[in-house]
């Protein structure tokens, strides 16, 4: 089967990455009760990595603006999803939740010099259960991209990349599925300069696309995969989630040509209204840890707040079950 591949990686130099965080960073600052701007993770690859900002606010401030709504068209490339945002409160809290790495400030108070208490065990308890959700996530985008003919080849450079903190965060450091997230990784490091050709990538997606649900299976089967009772299995309009025995995946609908992948983004949402898919997964409602229903109860209250006070900030997590 051969695939519509789309939204393919366009080179930007790091100065203009650079201008476009310091135009956010600017009209954010200039918001009252803003007390710091934090960038999660890095540019490693021009033209292929996106932007990731945490804005943290005085508890109580409401910021109901879109801040990223006078983009340039550069700059909605390099955003491919919104600011993450919470209240101060709430981020000294996430720390125990998140695992946060990697940031860096950009403007404000230096909010990372406080410790949090956590203990071994969460923390082995919590990569697992981070590292399954976005495994999961990942799984899904895939697989309704396959079943559509049609993928996003830098949205696949972007997310298969995360993958490999996955691995980390399990201990796995070798298998199939690890040399094929590898090979995802030297592509991008030399993207520009030598180019993957369409063959190469549909013979990846071909591999990738079982090895990715073998290994989600095995993963789920031998750490289990936790939800509350009370979790969102309607993962979106088209997308829902069964417990079922083992990792699935089903389809109903009408797939329309794959010719309508020349549309861009709005191919998507053109197939998702004609399609459903249903996703099975073994879940436990027993934590292996009491963090977990912990983290489950933190960020739906979090998102409660974000909706009145924080409308247009979203938080990084995982949307599985919440």
């Amino acid at each position: 089967m051969s695939y519509t591949l789309i939204n393919w990686p366009r080179f930007v130099a790091r100065q203009e990455y650079e201008e476009v965080i310091s135009d956010v960073v600017d009209q954010l600052s200039k918001t009252d009760g803003l007390k710091s701007v934090y960038q999660i993770g890095s540019v490693s690859s021009p033209g292929i990595s996106d932007i990731d900002l945490l804005a943290i606010f005085d508890d109580n401030v409401r910021y109901n603006e879109n801040p990223l709504r006078n983009l340039s068209d550069v700059g909605r490339y390099l955003f491919t999803h919104g600011i993450n945002g919470m209240k101060y409160s709430h981020f000294e809290q996430a720390k125990r939740f998140t695992l946060y790495h990697n940031y860096v400030k950009l403007w404000g108070e230096d909010l990372f010099n406080e410790g949090h208490e956590i203990t071994n065990d969460e923390v082995k308890t919590l990569k697992v259960q981070i590292a399954i959700e976005f495994l999961l996530e990942n799984l899904i985008a895939r697989s309704v991209e396959k079943k559509y003919g049609i993928f996003s080849v830098r949205n696949l450079l972007l997310s298969v990349k995360a993958i490999k903190y996955d691995l980390e965060f399990l201990g796995v450091n070798k298998g199939r599925l690890y040399d094929l997230v590898e090979k995802i990784i030297s592509w991008r490091s030399l993207w520009f300069e030598k180019g993957v050709n369409r063959v190469e990538i549909e013979e990846w997606i071909r591999q990738f696309d079982q090895e990715l649900l073998d290994f989600s299976n095995e993963m789920v089967s031998r750490y289990g995969f936790y939800l509350p009772k009370d979790a969102n299995l309607n993962y979106s309009r088209h997308i829902k989630i069964d417990t079922s025995h083992e990792v699935s995946r089903s389809h109903r609908g009408l797939v329309l040509p794959a010719i309508v992948g020349r549309l861009g983004k709005k191919a998507f949402r053109i197939q998702h209204r004609f399609n459903q898919f249903r996703f099975g997964i073994p879940i436990t409602h027993e934590p292996a840890n009491i963090i977990l229903k912990e983290r489950f109860d933190f960020f739906k209250e979090v998102r409660s707040y974000n909706s009145h006070h924080l409308k247009y900030l979203s938080l990084p997590s995982c949307k599985i079950g919440h």
